[in-house]
């Protein structure tokens, strides 16, 4: 399970958990239990956690994606010192990993609308149900299956307009040279901006005016691709395609309760100008 291209750009840094509503947890009901994580990405999530009280040697995760793993180890190892080895995912067979029916919580924030169909969310939930003790709790947050079609539409128009801008702005003029940090390859050298604004009228100089604008078009284009817009498009397209797959809030309140969860509660959530509707939920497992 690979995340939606963008997707590790588009949430650098950001926090998820420490903003949902009390009615779907309170921080205070984690600290004193042992969590898991369901596809913490670069575990930003794990890191809040652990910076707000709650104790390394409580927190696991699962990571299939392979980019995401190498973010989330390396941002843990550099945040969190010697901490890090408890918040790196654990193969199941891995004699730290707490054993089936060893967790009060499992958390699965934007995870399960990656799982492809209707049988991935069963096989995930079905797994949440079984790590978790009597008591223990599955939440998180995943995408409905409605797409707004006015809102797409509108979506669609401030990407173009922020498309035109941007490639409507004027290359910099040579001079941006003096102030800008480039380097060059020009021939076995490799030069820097400062050396390089002196050789453009040398035989090199076409090279490295032609490299230049070339690099300017290219931080264009990231800027496009890079925008709010941009990844809420590209969401919308996976969920036509099937990349993502979208699931009703009563919908995977049924397959909770098929599996054994006895106490089942969602909220949706209006963004103020997506076109896609996600919604969070919260699955309790009694005797």
């Amino acid at each position: 399970m690979d995340s939606l291209p963008g997707y590790l750009q588009a949430t650098h840094g950001r926090t998820y958990i420490d903003k949902y509503p009390r009615t779907i947890i309170d921080i205070d009901e984690l600290r004193n239990g042992v969590l898991l994580e369901f596809g913490p990405g670069a575990g930003n999530d794990l890191l809040w956690l652990c910076q707000h009280g709650m104790a390394p040697d409580r927190l696991f995760s699962l990571e299939a994606d392979r980019a995401a793993y190498a973010i989330q180890s390396f941002v843990l190892r550099e945040q969190l010192r010697g901490f890090a080895l408890f918040h790196l995912p654990f193969d199941l067979s891995d004699s730290r990993f707490p054993p089936e029916g060893g967790f009060d919580f499992v958390y699965a924030n934007n995870v399960l609308h990656c799982l492809g169909n209707a049988a991935g969310i069963y096989a995930a939930t079905t797994r949440a149900f079984g790590h978790l003790k009597t008591g223990g709790v599955f939440f998180g947050r995943t995408l409905s299956d409605k797409i707004d079609s006015e809102r797409l539409a509108a979506t669609i128009t401030r990407q173009e307009e922020i498309t035109r801008k941007i490639l409507a702005e004027p290359i910099p003029e040579v001079s941006h040279f003096e102030t800008c940090e480039m380097s060059f390859q020009v021939g076995s050298d490799t030069i820097n901006s400062q050396t390089a604004i002196h050789r453009l009228d040398t035989a090199d100089g076409k090279k490295i005016l032609s490299e230049y604008r070339g690099r300017v078009k290219r931080k264009k284009q990231e800027r496009i691709c890079g925008t709010r817009e941009a990844f809420v498009l590209s969401t919308v397209n996976a969920l036509k395609d099937g990349r993502l797959m979208g699931v009703k809030p009563e919908k995977l309140e049924q397959i909770a309760r098929s599996v054994g969860f006895s106490e089942t509660h969602v909220e949706v959530r209006k963004h103020p100008w997506k076109p896609t509707e996600d919604f969070y939920f919260r699955f309790e497992k009694s005797d």
